[in-house]
């Protein structure tokens, strides 16, 4: 079926029927996000328009929350951004791993691919001190994200990754065949610990070694991003580190980061 025509109107009666349906609320995110998500959550589920939508919403939680997931955003490939891994594997995971019990965040985890990038790396220097937190919103994405299943899809998608990456990698080299899927070799020893909270609603008190939130600044419009780099930054301990996306360099930190390196929004906390 062809792409469905949206309103604005369509759009905010959508997202305010699945926020009374499923209490997300996802008034920040970009508008121009939402509606191309909209879009291809119906053509993918042969809905022609706004009312059988939100006739469906209302018929079925479950249904409305298999919406709700096509919102929050994944990292869309492992080893997305290879001057950036290449980067942390040459400079940051050294020093991070050479301290004592590091501390590093990965907030707001839907599927695992950033975590699995990240502990390709780790396992590389056989620390067995190292502490990784991963705060997921749903507690079903933990077992999802533990299994560390990558399909051929996936694979597909990051080829050209892992090829970019220092070392001259290939696909054979990274994962191994799992029951038609993949998963992913490592030799990481260090303690993975998964909570279910939201880190930017209920943040607490923080100082994370390091903290990656890539790609996802992107889908949320102006004042969200604003509130999750302040979140984030808070975060983080004095010296340590904050890792965007390559698109998202932004210099809202009034001092208190530096950019370290030209190629990356790889920021370190000043000592001030």
């Amino acid at each position: 079926m062809p792409e469905p025509y949206l309103t604005i109107s369509d759009v905010t009666r959508i997202y305010n029927e699945l926020k009374d349906v499923t209490s997300y609320d996802f008034t920040k995110y970009r508008f121009s996000f939402k509606m191309r998500r909209a879009q291809i959550f119906m053509q993918k589920n042969n809905i022609n328009n706004v009312n059988d939508l939100i006739f469906k919403l209302n018929q079925s939680k479950t249904f409305a929350l298999n919406f709700s997931d096509n919102l929050f955003v994944p990292q869309t490939e492992l080893f997305r951004d290879t001057d950036t891994w290449n980067y942390l594997n040459q400079k940051l995971l050294p020093k991070l791993t050479s301290k004592s019990n590091p501390v590093i965040h990965i907030p707001y985890c839907v599927f695992g691919k950033e975590l699995y990038s990240l502990i390709y790396f780790l396992g590389m220097f056989k620390s067995e001190h190292i502490n990784i937190i991963v705060s997921v919103t749903d507690k079903k994405n933990i077992e999802i994200i533990k299994n560390g299943i990558f399909s051929v899809k996936d694979i597909k998608a990051c080829e050209k990754n892992t090829e970019q990456l220092d070392g001259n990698l290939n696909i054979k080299r990274v994962f191994y065949p799992h029951n038609k899927n993949y998963k992913l070799r490592h030799s990481f020893k260090g303690r993975i610990i998964f909570e279910e909270f939201d880190f930017f609603k209920h943040p607490g008190i923080s100082e994370f070694d390091m903290v990656l939130f890539r790609n996802r600044l992107i889908y949320y419009n102006e004042d969200m991003q604003k509130d999750i780099l302040k979140i984030t930054g808070n975060s983080v301990k004095k010296g340590g580190y904050l890792i965007l996306g390559e698109r998202e360099i932004k210099d809202v930190f009034s001092g208190r980061f530096k950019r370290i390196y030209s190629k990356s929004a790889i920021f370190k906390k000043r000592f001030i």
